[in-house]
């Protein structure tokens, strides 16, 4: 691709993200995108035909450099319910602590093709871990008990105030609901969330953030 091309990409999705952080998803449309690239929406739809490929394009990007991130940290091989439980705390941590990603993640995940697309990068991401019990991996389980868990998950999120629950017990639960799925005994899920507590405490947010900011041209705090 030419260089050109990956510039005025990472324009298009900077400026998408500013809006789509700010303001409610079905509230932009590619004609306030445009104006914002200062292209008209023709040319913005070369690069990208529908606003949902946009949204979409930032959140895969997102996802990417989440799970690198934590590759990176993870001196245990650890595994696939370890990996999710810290991921899911990881993220909607960085999630509930930053506005604007928060408004970005909920306009991405109401949006029944994206939270499709969600799911299946982190189906994509679990199946290509090294973990050590890959004995007991079944693909198809595994993606149903991240549909469930997920789902339910970002469904109490969204209301956690008025049901006065921190954003730590509705990552444990997600992790708890999916473990279940997943065959999981009471013991081996205490076990992944005591794993949790013991690495979740070196994963500083504010290092988060900064890898995102070096590693995500279109990223803002």
């Amino acid at each position: 691709m030419a260089q050109k091309n990956i510039e005025k990409r990472t324009e298009i999705m900077s400026c998408a993200y500013d809006l789509f952080s700010t303001e409610d998803y079905n509230n932009v449309y590619l004609k306030d995108i445009a104006r914002r690239v200062n292209i008209n929406k023709s040319l913005l739809q070369h690069y990208y035909p529908k606003k949902g490929d946009i949204m979409n394009g930032l959140l895969m990007d997102l996802l990417k450099h989440t799970f690198t991130y934590l590759e990176l940290r993870d001196e245990d091989n650890r595994d696939v319910h370890a990996s999710l439980a810290i991921f899911t705390a990881v993220l909607w941590s960085a999630i509930d602590h930053n506005k604007r990603l928060n408004r970005f993640m909920q306009n991405a995940l109401a949006e029944f093709e994206i939270f499709d697309n969600f799911i299946e990068s982190i189906f994509d991401w679990l199946k290509e871990l090294r973990y050590s019990n890959s004995s007991c991996f079944e693909p198809h389980a595994l993606k149903i008990a991240l549909f469930f868990a997920i789902q339910g998950g970002m469904s109490v999120y969204v209301q956690k105030e008025k049901l006065g629950v921190s954003t730590l017990y509705i990552c444990e639960e997600i992790s708890r609901s999916f473990m279940h799925l997943m065959g999981c005994t009471e013991n081996e899920q205490d076990e992944v969330i005591r794993k949790v507590e013991d690495v979740f405490p070196s994963i500083r947010l504010d290092s988060l953030y900064s890898y995102y900011d070096s590693e995500i041209e279109w990223f803002r705090l």
